[in-house]
């Protein structure tokens, strides 16, 4: 009896105590100050909060997430001294899906220093089904302590889902109903550049380009078909296509020294290049020309980039003959107005105001969003009018690297009709792409 007297006692023990460790402690004031007041700068902070937490949703767990599980498993794998080790010979596949287009797959290959030290030569074929393919070869040299490239290329493509909707501001783009048309280009020349791998560079580039369209298309109607039913105007040179001379000078002031560089910031970039027609020079001749003024800052935070730009760009006849239209501004796809598929948007001018921020997310990964306003107009922006602008917004992760092509690039982005038509949504494009860099 004693024994059972002693359990109860010991429950009984057991039960207060724990009904005393339930109670809430109330936590002692240990620096004498009251909590802070919620500020109005507080309340307002949730409005950002709200809009952007897809964007944090979406890199937090489809980008942050799954790179935090990856990148242990390489490591383990001893890939990443693999990556990390220096080698002369460069094997890499490509990729680039961008909805409303033909998929492609293809290598991208290379070899460093062949025959001599800073001698290069490149290979890259894709292949995206019959009607698809490019090739292009390019054997060049570094010197200068790596600040200065020539070198020779030489290229074909063939795709058959370029697209052409129209001329002008105010054309209904439609990715599913534009006109499909087979372009193939041949093309061959001489390239130099100084500042490698610079933001501040100059490039000369003299070329031979052979261009023909055809009939064959794929993804949706063939641009012949709405010729003959009268709902697009058939393009000028687009029976005839062109045989052309290119030279080309384009480059880049900006004030930093490389992508990483803190503070605020300011770039200047402008291009020119003129076609002259092997056939007939003296009929056929055009010139392209533009240039994109912007800026930057850092908004408080390393590594966030937070920039604006306003570009301008310009075709003129030289001759008689008006412009091819592959001749003409285009407007979609890389870089200006991503929210639109490529070349979804042709004129003689165009102007485009982009605001972009990027915050870093892996070594050589950046996200980015931009929004941006533009569209296409006449010759030299004289019909220029605000309405007629049109809207394009998204959010992606590109690698940080700049070079004449880009290595790594997610992107969701939306384009919209003019702000006359009611900017509804025009475009919704998807684009993924492992492309050739280096």
């Amino acid at each position: 009896m004693r024994f059972l007297a002693l359990i109860a006692a010991l429950l009984s023990l057991i039960a207060a105590k724990n009904a005393q460790a339930e109670e809430k402690r109330t936590v002692p004031d240990y620096d004498g100050r009251d909590a802070e007041p919620t500020t109005a700068e507080d309340v307002a902070l949730w409005v950002p909060r709200i809009v952007l937490s897809p964007v944090y949703v979406a890199t937090e767990y489809g980008i942050r997430w799954p790179l935090s599980l990856i990148i242990p498993a390489l490591e383990e794998a001893g890939l990443r001294d693999w990556f990390a080790s220096k080698s002369d010979y460069i094997v890499l596949p490509t990729v680039v899906i961008d909805f409303g287009f033909r998929p492609s797959i293809g290598v991208y290959s290379g070899i460093n220093n062949l025959w001599f030290e800073g001698h290069e030569v490149r290979a890259r074929f894709a292949f995206g089904g019959l009607g698809f393919w490019k090739v292009k070869l390019k054997d060049r040299v570094v010197f200068d302590r790596g600040r200065q490239r020539i070198g020779i290329y030489g290229g074909f493509r063939q795709r058959e889902d370029d697209t052409f909707g129209g001329i002008g501001p105010d054309i209904d783009y439609d990715i599913d109903t534009v006109g499909r048309f087979t372009t193939q280009l041949i093309d061959a020349g001489l390239r130099y550049d100084y500042g490698l791998k610079r933001l501040t560079h100059l490039r000369v580039v003299g070329a031979f380009h052979h261009t023909t369209f055809e009939d064959e298309a794929c993804c949706g109607p063939p641009l012949v078909r709405q010729i003959a039913d009268g709902l697009i105007e058939e393009p000028n040179g687009f029976a005839e296509g062109h045989r052309t001379v290119r030279s080309e000078l384009s480059g880049a002031i900006d004030t930093r020294k490389n992508l990483r560089s803190r503070g605020a910031w300011v770039r200047a970039q402008t291009n020119l290049s003129a076609d002259v027609s092997v056939e007939r020079p003296g009929e056929q001749r055009w010139m392209n020309y533009g240039v994109d003024l912007g800026g930057g800052l850092e908004p408080g935070w390393p590594g966030r980039r937070l920039s604006l730009s306003v570009a301008a760009l310009f075709a003129d006849p030289l001759a008689e003959e008006d412009i091819p239209f592959d001749g003409l501004v285009r407007l979609g796809g890389d870089p200006y107005m991503r929210g639109f598929g490529g070349d979804a948007l042709y004129g003689r001018s165009a102007v485009v105001a982009t605001a972009r921020y990027l915050w870093p997310i892996w070594a050589l990964l950046d996200g980015t969003m931009h929004f941006a306003v533009g569209n296409v107009y006449g010759p030299h922006l004289e019909d220029f009018d605000a309405e007629k602008l049109r809207m394009s917004f998204g959010i992606g992760v590109s690698t940080s690297y700049i070079d004449e092509e880009s290595l790594f690039d997610i992107l969701l982005a939306f384009g919209t009709e003019t702000f006359e038509q009611g900017t509804h949504l025009a475009a919704v494009r998807f684009a993924f792409g492992i492309t050739e860099g280096f």
